[in-house]
């Protein structure tokens, strides 16, 4: 009986002493677990007031070593790392949309004001200068306001580059190439950055187009663009301006707002605005268009880019003419052809550009061109209203002919510029060369939104 007992009260303490051990290997896990857990719960703050990293990311001070293993109090979500709303590039790493603020990366504008345009500087320049030219019927101060971007992007006062007194704006007199005689506000672009402007407004009685261009630089520089100082007879072009020829964007509200490239390039582009029906359209030149032009002709004397073939080739047509006697556009709607209505008629440079050969052409040729005299007579009716045919409107065939960039001469300069310009370009397309508007003259339209992004050759 004794012995009965003895064994059972081992037994009860094996068994007691086995719980103890458990018990303390839980505890120790435990105590562990919640370690991990208090030392986890400091998670890295997203973000803090100004988009730097959450202060409050700290390792939990509550999950210490068996002191519950509570979740650390400190390691909350940061709660500034919001978006930036001027633009600016977040100093501590918030969302990066400051320096293409305005719009988003797709093709809408849903996210900038009515009635401004987001210039973009995704070019190697740094900073990038382009030139907005004034409507001369609105006030200078409330034209091309900055009203967000980048927050080095610069506007400075206008300047009136031509002869005459403008308003306020005394005239320089110092006209210089590509910007010429305008009167034009330049703003300054950080690399990578942008700059927000407001639009001009319409203003009665005459809705004025404008013209964008950006403009290189020699050397980079945060300065405004000033007069050269100069003697009688020097150059009066601003120091630092690189030499070159331009890409273009001319338009206005509820009005034609095209990219032209008829003067040369300076650089490529990526252009969006909004259209009838707030659609937004969209032109983008994927390609260097000077790439495969002969250097020696088309970029001669140039920094960047390249003349227009057009303008190199149709001057051909002028040697040993009389200076101002010699017209380089595509064909003659102006001077020997002066009705308007698209009234038009070929010309020497129309011989040098198109494809005649064919006899359709040629004798589409021969019945308009400004070699009949007198003078106006071998023009064309245009899209007039034609009495000799019921009183219906003319189907202009010169200009129909002009428009069209297939009817260039192919594997000319002209055509190949073109083709390389035009490549899988969108919506539309810019012009490369004047009167080439078959596609390429989209109608700036309400809510009045343009996203304007510049890009090297």
């Amino acid at each position: 009986m004794a012995f009965r007992v003895f064994a059972l009260i081992v037994g009860i303490s094996l068994i007691v002493v086995i719980v103890v051990i458990v018990l303390n290997n839980s505890s120790s896990s435990s105590s562990s677990s919640s370690s991990s857990t208090g030392d986890s719960s400091g998670t890295k703050g997203t973000g803090g007031t100004g988009g730097t990293k959450g202060t409050g990311g700290t390792k939990g001070t509550g999950g210490t070593k068996g002191t519950g293993g509570t979740k650390g109090t400190g390691g909350t979500k940061g709660t500034g790392g919001t978006k930036g709303t001027g633009g600016t590039k977040g100093t501590g790493g918030t969302k990066g949309t400051g320096d293409s603020t305005g719009g988003d990366k797709n093709n809408n504008l849903n996210d900038q004001p009515d009635g401004s345009i987001n210039i973009v500087n995704n070019t190697s320049e740094n900073p990038l200068h382009v030139f907005l030219q004034l409507n001369i019927f609105e006030d200078p101060a409330k034209q091309w306001k900055k009203i967000g971007g980048h927050e080095k992007a610069l506007r400075f006062n206008a300047v009136n580059w031509g002869m005459n007194e403008y308003k306020t704006i005394p005239s320089s007199g110092l006209a210089w190439n590509p910007l010429g005689s305008k009167v034009a506000v330049e703003v300054v672009i950080p690399k990578g950055g942008n700059i927000l402007l407001q639009i001009p407004e319409k203003v009665k009685p005459t809705n004025v187009a404008w013209i964008i261009m950006a403009i290189k630089m020699l050397k980079d520089s945060w300065e405004q663009t000033v007069p050269r100082p100069h003697k009688p007879g020097e150059s009066d072009r601003p120091v630092n301006v690189a030499y070159q020829q331009s890409i273009l964007i001319e338009g206005g509200r509820d009005m034609v707002a095209d990219s032209s490239a008829v003067d040369g390039i300076n650089y490529r582009m990526e252009y969006l605005l909004t259209t009838s029906n707030q659609k937004t359209e969209k032109m983008i030149i994927n390609e260097n268009p000077c790439s495969n032009l002969n250097k020696d002709i088309y970029s001669k004397g140039l920094t960047i880019g390249c003349i227009n073939p057009a303008k190199v080739d149709c001057s051909k047509a002028c040697v040993g003419k009389p200076a101002g006697t010699c017209n380089l556009d595509s064909a003659d709607c102006k001077s020997y052809c002066t009705a308007g209505n698209q009234v038009c008629a070929f010309n020497e440079c129309s011989q040098i550009l198109f494809d005649f050969s064919s006899s359709e052409n040629a004798n589409l040729y021969n019945k308009y061109n400004t070699q009949k005299m007198p003078k106006g007579s071998g023009c064309d009716k245009g899209n007039s209203i034609d009495p000799e045919n019921g009183n219906k409107q003319n189907h202009p065939p010169v200009k129909t002919f002009i428009n069209n960039s297939n009817n260039l001469i192919k594997g000319s300069p002209l055509d190949t510029f073109c083709k390389q310009i035009q490549k899988n370009g969108g919506d539309f397309t810019p012009y490369c060369y004047d009167y080439n508007d078959t596609s390429s003259s989209p109608i700036l339209s309400s809510p009045y939104k343009i996203r304007l992004t510049y890009m090297d050759l």
